[in-house]
């Protein structure tokens, strides 16, 4: 591991995580201060933490992470991670993490779908 790697999702500190909530659902993302209530971290970690390890993205100037992507971070699921990562919404893998917040990966972006 170089000093630009990470432990868990493989991808450079600097890199843009092109394919993190992308396409963006409101039913994954989550704010910082959001995460950090969840599981019990400060806002602070979290922010370092989803920057470092690809977890989450800023959207105009307000970063906002992937509970999905949380998920697979917290639970060491490094392949998960990595496909998740590459774009991949669909595969059983990252299927089942998207299932668990109620999201079905193969309508994401859908319009009628994310309405609240």
């Amino acid at each position: 591991m170089n000093e630009h790697s990470t432990a868990l999702g493989g991808q450079p500190d600097d890199a843009e995580f092109r394919n993190i909530l992308r396409p963006f659902d409101p039913r994954e993302a989550a704010s910082i201060a959001d995460i950090a209530h969840r599981w019990h971290r400060t806002t602070v970690t979290v922010r370092r933490t989803a920057r470092e390890r690809g977890l989450g993205r800023k959207i105009s100037g307000q970063w906002y992470c992937s509970v999905v992507a949380w998920s697979m971070f917290l639970d060491g699921d490094r392949d998960a991670l990595n496909s998740y990562q590459a774009g991949d919404r669909t595969s059983p893998k990252v299927a089942a993490y998207f299932e668990r917040f109620g999201i079905d990966p193969a309508a994401l972006g859908r319009a009628a779908d994310v309405a609240r």
